[in-house]
């Protein structure tokens, strides 16, 4: 009996694994799992990195089509909006034109029987006639053609003084007094000489249009430049002394298709457009208005130093 024991021990030990052995395969065990599961969370990892590019730049390419999308439509914007503005200046346009080619003709016919003198007065007169009657033609020109919005030192006075000396307002209106007051060192500021006309003739006319729909006492619409050093800012102001803007309509003007006009006054854009390139020059537009007390359109822009702008 004790040789048979013996034998079953001596068998059960020679079968049975040490410890050493065991703990040896389960680190084993363990670090095969761990490495198995740092490879699937490491390939996991750059797959989803590998999608998250790819969406990124489907994304980066969706927002650039989008945003070439939205300037061109709103290129499209402003030029429809300039050529509803031609559209509705078309007999006015014929007006000044006529009325050039008027006076040409007249000094041009009083060349003939003047002296020398006179002849260089009338000389210079139609010479003048036929400026203006060129300028008004590149004007009409310039709107209705699509053009690159160029950014260069301008001054904003120089941009005024052409408008004022044609500034866009229907023949019926020449009971309004037109009033400009430019602060004399206002200094250049960067920007689209074309754009800038455009933002302040739409202004005219809304002020127009507005004492034309309200009788007024005396109708006015006036145009302030200022310079306000402490801010490196351009200032201007145009005003009118009209009976103001309700409320109601004050909070959606600048809504797109947004008009109190009938539809051959107006498209219900000319404010959007004005405010969208006044946000293109870094500029701001703000309208301040009170029932009965007239209402004033601020534009704002930044004022070149003097070493940028050459002055």
């Amino acid at each position: 009996m004790i040789g048979v024991a013996q034998l079953t021990l001596g068998l059960g030990a020679t079968t049975m694994p040490s410890q050493q052995t065991v703990l040896t395969g389960s680190v084993l065990m363990f670090g095969t799992i761990t490495l198995i599961v740092a490879i699937y969370y490491q390939m996991r990892c750059t797959r989803l990195r590998t999608i998250l590019d790819q969406e990124r730049q489907a994304t980066i390419y969706a927002t650039q089509q989008l945003e070439h999308l939205i300037d061109t439509q709103r290129a499209e914007l402003a030029r429809a909006e300039r050529l509803s503005i031609i559209g509705q200046r078309t007999i006015e346009l014929v007006h000044e034109l006529n009325h050039t080619l008027t006076v040409a003709q007249l000094y041009g016919e009083s060349l003939i029987d003047a002296d020398a003198q006179e002849r260089r007065t009338h000389v210079d007169r139609l010479l003048a006639a036929i400026q203006r009657g060129a300028r008004l033609l590149r004007q009409v020109q310039t709107f209705v053609s699509p053009h690159t919005a160029a950014r260069e030192p301008i001054s904003i006075n120089a941009v005024i003084r052409d408008i004022a000396a044609y500034p866009f307002v229907s023949s019926s209106a020449d009971e309004i007094s037109l009033v400009v007051q430019l602060q004399p060192d206002v200094p250049l500021l960067l920007g689209n000489a074309l754009q800038l006309d455009q933002v302040v003739r739409n202004l005219l006319l809304n002020a127009e249009q507005a004492l034309r729909a309200h009788a007024v006492d005396r109708p006015q619409i006036s145009i302030v430049t200022q310079h306000d050093a402490q801010n490196s800012q351009i200032v201007v102001n145009i005003i009118d002394n009209g009976h103001g803007i309700p409320e109601a309509v004050r909070q959606r003007m600048f809504e797109p298709f947004f008009t109190t006009k009938s539809a051959d006054q107006g498209s219900g854009l000319g404010l959007t457009i004005a405010r969208q390139l006044m946000l293109d020059h870094n500029g701001t537009l703000e309208i301040h208005t009170e029932l009965g007390g007239g209402t004033i359109a601020t534009l704002t822009f930044a004022a070149l130093p003097p070493d940028k702008s050459g002055v």
